[in-house]
Order: C-alpha cells, then structure tokens, then sequence
C-alpha cells in the first residue's frame, strides 16, 4: 500500500493505494484506492480517471467509486511494462513512474508477446495426391515481430479419421518453421496447425487434393461397337491415366457425364471400382445415337477425357 495526501479544496484526503504490479495478459488488473478524511471514510466528489500507459498501447480504467473506496479495473491486451497515471479532477495523484505494471504471458519462463500463426505454403485450394508439399508457418506476436516457440508443441495437421497426418514441424529460424507431407487420397482434406494442445488458425483451411490423372491421357474403353437393345443394361469402363500415359491403380476422381440421345438415361451410373477404373452402366430407353460428353474435374476445373464424347447405338429387339 502506498498513502498519498491529496487536497480537494481547503479539504485534505488521505488516498491509500493498494494492487498487484504483475498480471497476465488478457486478465482483469484492479487497483484500489482507500479514501480517507481525519482516519474515517469519505466519499471523493471529484471526478477520478486512470490509465495504464504502455508503449505500444494505453488502457482506460474502468471507475467505480463508493464511500471510502475506488476502484480501477483495466483489462490490457497487449503485453509490456506500463505506468500507472490516475487523475483526481484535473491533478495526477499517480503519474509516469511511480507505480510501474507489468503485463506478461509467461511461456517456459520466458515472457514473450500475443502469439500469431500464418499458414502457407505449396498448397492452398488445391494440391496433387503422391506430390510433396512444404507448408511454412510464420509465428509473430501481436506487432508482427518473429518471436519463437516450443516447436516440440507445435503440431500441423492435416486429413481426418483414419486419413489423419499429424506432423512435427521443424524450425527454420526465428519465428519460421516449415512441415512436410503428402497425400495418398483424392478428395477434401483440412489443414490445421495446433499449439499446445488446441487449434491456433482461426479456422481449419479446405483442400481439394486431385489424383492426378491427365484428362487427355485418360480414356473410354471397351465402350459397346455394336448396337445395343433397348431396355437392356449396358456398360463402358473410364481408364484413368496419368501425364505420361501411365495407367492409375487407385481411384477417388469425380467425373460428369452429360449425354445427348434420343431419351433421357435415368439410372446413368459411374462406379469407382478403386484402381483406376471407372464404370460407366445404364440402360438406354430409346433407339437412337447416344453421346456420352465425359469430364474429369481438375485443378483446373471440368475437363473433356481425350475420347469423349463416347458414342453408343441403340435399337430394339
């Protein structure tokens, strides 16, 4: 406790401040002061205000003032060494250093700043399944300064259920460090990094990871060269291929057929058979030309296959 004695008027008060100097960042710092007149309890008309200065940032007090009490509640946000500034009326009871608070976010003993993390790297929207990719993680605290961290808590994450990849990042330099993986499986995969047991980004990032398979490599076999019977089910197979013409030997590609022909195909079915293959089963419901337009979806978007549009004849019995 520290006693000041502070005039209001002809009147003389006794101020007795009490308070911890050392808090965490993002917690409530209260300061009280008791308010005494001839050793009883008075009431400060006066308007009293408070700060704590910092050099990157200033928090105002939160004032609430009874009869032989005021309390100051501030709620800092960034972490540094502040002073105490209180005001009573238009005098400083407190001001530059006499009372120095010190706001810290306490890690291994080391004090270090709000914490940041940036994901980026090879991948962002879109990746190859089979390829490797670096991601790199940028650690900052609130001003953008590289600060470091345990990378032994440091976790990038990515995938789902039995899919799931947690990685070990390694470090780099100050503030960076990196992570590598690959992925074995098309689909949507999410990319998350975790610290300390939790999720730092402000959300997991979506990507969309592609088999590979080269659109104009990859072909319709075994497609019907004679006339197909109305009613009766038919097929064809999707042999998917990768650039240098190699066939794939697992699946998880999306493809859309759309068919023009003299009637609608409405039990059209793709089958991922899981090694490369693809079946493409229905049942014609007219006589007529049927052209099958079969695209593979890309990192590029929908893509036409190098045969397509596939060509079936229907006729009845």
């Amino acid at each position: 406790p520290d006693t000041r004695v502070f005039f209001v008027g002809c009147v003389q008060m006794n101020f007795e401040l009490s308070g911890v100097q050392e808090h965490l960042v993002h917690s409530t710092v209260e300061f009280k002061l008791v308010v005494t007149q001839d050793g009883r309890p008075c009431k400060c008309n006066m308007p009293v205000k408070g700060w704590l200065k910092g050099l990157r940032d200033t928090v105002e007090a939160k004032v609430v003032s009874s009869v032989g009490e005021i309390v100051l509640s501030f709620y800092p946000g960034v972490v540094g060494i502040y002073e105490l500034w209180i005001d009573v009326g238009s005098s400083h009871l407190y001001q530059g250093g006499d009372v120095i608070v010190k706001i810290a976010e306490r890690f291994n003993n080391q004090i270090v700043s709000e914490t940041r993390f940036e994901l980026f790297g090879d991948v962002a929207d879109s990746g190859l399944c089979g390829k490797e990719n670096e991601m790199f993680i940028n650690v900052t605290d609130k001003h953008g300064t590289p600060i470091d961290i345990n990378v032994s808590q440091l976790l990038f994450r990515v995938g789902s259920g039995a899919n799931l990849q947690i990685i070990k990042p390694v470090h780099k330099s100050t503030g960076k460090y990196s992570a590598t993986f690959s992925v074995d499986l098309p689909g949507n995969h999410a990319m998350d990094l975790w610290y300390e047991d939790k999720s730092v980004l402000s959300r997991p990032i979506d990507v969309r990871f592609f088999s590979g398979s080269d659109p104009k490599q990859t072909k319709a076999v075994q497609v019907p060269t004679r006339m197909v019977t109305v009613g009766e089910p038919c097929q064809f197979f999707i042999q998917t291929r990768n650039r240098n013409g190699l066939n794939n030997t697992s699946g998880g590609d999306e493809f859309e057929v759309a068919v023009m022909g003299p009637s609608d195909l409405p039990d059209l079915k793709i089958t991922d058979t899981r090694n490369g293959k693809y079946t493409v089963s229905f049942t014609p419901t007219g006589t007529g030309i049927h052209e099958f337009e079969i695209l593979l979806l890309t990192p590029n978007g929908k893509e036409a296959i190098g045969n397509s549009p596939v060509v079936v004849k229907s006729t009845r019995r």
